[in-house]
């Protein structure tokens, strides 16, 4: 606001204001509909199951703060950057996508970790308490592959918050239509896919509404070919990791498996999460 008035005059402080609290009313809306999104199924599921089996299904959906930290992190940072250093359309498309590669190189490793030794982990954890929870932990965590950036960013830096809201928006009702849908054949289970595929469908939307707004291509954007190979090479691995592991006791699977992908995590964000510092890059960025 204070940059808006030295820009535009003192002139305009009314019509400032007015922007100003239209833009955090935007904010406010789209973040009470998240809340409300993100826990909506909890208030369904308590009137259709006893204490208990609320309990297994709060235990297994329930989201690892790593996934949401991860796009705190990397959305106040790209954030930061795009509105610091008033970059053009083709910089802004570098920066998201290599954002997404810096996200995916930590979130695809745990994905995996989780998945794959679902079992494990919640013997371990659990005592083996809340085993029933493991279909519904095995269809959250797939979250962790839409949980790799702030696809919004873009949209909030050029101050696009109606596009942000109309995106919350169609999160909640493909995430309403797909339990409604689901349900009947699928049970409780719809409800951690709803919430997916809702998320899912928003970011699809906020990806092409960014894709009109700095007219970049998809491969601008997002970084295809590094997707595929990760999700391969780390299918591969994980399998191999979890079938070797196996005989040992749960205590060491655990270990071992969360050693490695520690490992994992280091190397890829090493070598490939900081990629946009190196001097190619920059290069690039600064001769727009």
């Amino acid at each position: 606001l204070f940059i808006r008035k030295l820009n535009l005059g003192v002139h305009l402080e009314v019509a400032d204001t007015l922007y100003f609290e239209k833009q955090w009313k935007l904010l406010s809306l789209n973040e009470i509909l998240n809340r409300f999104t993100t826990h909506a199924d909890k208030l369904a599921i308590i009137f259709l199951l006893s204490i208990s089996g609320f309990s297994v299904y709060y235990n297994g959906t329930y989201e690892l703060p790593f996934f949401a930290m991860l796009v705190s992190a990397l959305g106040n940072s790209l954030s930061v950057q795009l509105s610091n250093n008033n970059t053009g359309a083709k910089s802004a498309a570098a920066l998201f996508k290599q954002s997404i590669v810096t996200g995916s190189s930590v979130a695809f490793p745990l994905f995996f970790f989780f998945y794959i030794f679902s079992t494990p982990v919640f013997q371990f954890f659990f005592n083996g308490k809340y085993m029933d929870s493991i279909p519904l932990f095995n269809i959250a965590i797939f979250i962790a592959f839409l949980r790799v950036t702030n696809f919004a960013v873009i949209l909030q830096v050029f101050k696009k918050n109606h596009t942000i809201l109309f995106g919350s928006i169609i999160d909640l009702l493909v995430n309403i239509g797909t339990v409604l849908l689901l349900y009947p054949f699928w049970g409780i289970n719809a409800f951690p896919a709803g919430f997916v595929i809702g998320t899912a469908f928003q970011i699809a939307y906020y990806i092409f509404k960014t894709k009109k707004l700095i007219n970049a291509g998809i491969p601008d954007l997002i970084p295809l070919t590094w997707i595929l190979a990760l999700i391969v090479a780390l299918t591969l691995f994980y399998s191999l990791l979890f079938y070797i592991l196996q005989p040992l006791q749960t205590w060491a699977i655990i270990a071992i498996a969360a050693i490695i992908t520690t490992a994992i995590i280091y190397l890829l964000t090493h070598f490939f999460g900081s990629k946009i510092n190196n001097k190619k890059t920059v290069t690039s960025l600064e001769h727009e």
